[in-house]
């Protein structure tokens, strides 16, 4: 089990846990972050999207790009390591 905080990650182990069986579940959740990673680029990437929305939307959707990104970062190093 992993615990993610903004000050880091914790790792927890548990009885009868099987490593391939957590790559998998980290590659499920990789591709699933970078999924939200693309859609959130390509709605960024949207000149209408940036010169209609609101500000506070527009500003909600770069600190979600930020977010999706260093998560998808912090999961690429967990599935090759």
């Amino acid at each position: 089990m992993t615990v993610l905080t903004r000050g880091g990650e914790v790792r927890l182990a548990r009885a009868g846990w099987d490593p391939s069986l957590e790559r998998e579940r980290l590659t499920k959740e990789l591709a699933e972050a970078e999924r939200m990673l693309a859609a959130t680029e390509a709605r960024l990437s949207d000149d209408s999207f940036v010169k209609r929305a609101p500000a506070p939307v527009v500003q909600a959707a770069r600190d979600r790009l930020a977010e999706l990104e260093a998560r998808v970062e912090r999961l690429r190093a967990r599935v090759t390591s």
